[in-house]
C-alpha cells in the first residue's frame, strides 16, 4: 500500500519539478523553507523530507519508520533551519536522525 503513496506523490509534482537535477547535498535550509512559493511550500517541504528520510533509511539499513521519530526529526530540522538558514539539509538531517534513531548525540 505505501508504494502507491509514494507514486501518488510523485505524480502530483508539476512537471518542471521532476525536469530538474538536483544536488541534495547542497539544498539549504534556505532553499527549503524560506524560498518555496506559499501555495506549494507545505508539499514540497514534505516531499524533500520524505527523500531525506528515505536516504538515511536505506543508509542504516532499516526498513520500517516510526512517525513518532520521524516527527521529532522534522521538527528538529525545522527548528535548527530556523536559526541556520545556510546548512545543507542533507547534513542537519544526517545528525538529527543518527541522534533520534541510532541513539548517538549528534555533532553539531
Amino acid at each position: 500500500m505505501l508504494r502507491y503513496v509514494h507514486f501518488a506523490a510523485v505524480v502530483a509534482v508539476p512537471a518542471y519539478v521532476l525536469a530538474a537535477d538536483i544536488d541534495m547535498t547542497r539544498m539549504t535550509c534556505q532553499s527549503l523553507f524560506f524560498e518555496q512559493p506559499p501555495e506549494s511550500k507545505a508539499f514540497i517541504t514534505a516531499i524533500n523530507l520524505q527523500w531525506f528520510s528515505g536516504y538515511y533509511h536505506g543508509e542504516a539499513g532499516l526498513t520500517s519508520i516510526d512517525a513518532e521519530k520521524q516527527q521529532k526529526i522534522a521538527a528538529s530540522v525545522g527548528q535548527h533551519c530556523g536559526l541556520h538558514r545556510q546548512d545543507k539539509v542533507f547534513d542537519v538531517y544526517g545528525r538529527f536522525f543518527r541522534e533520534i534513531y541510532q541513539g548517538r548525540r549528534a555533532n553539531r
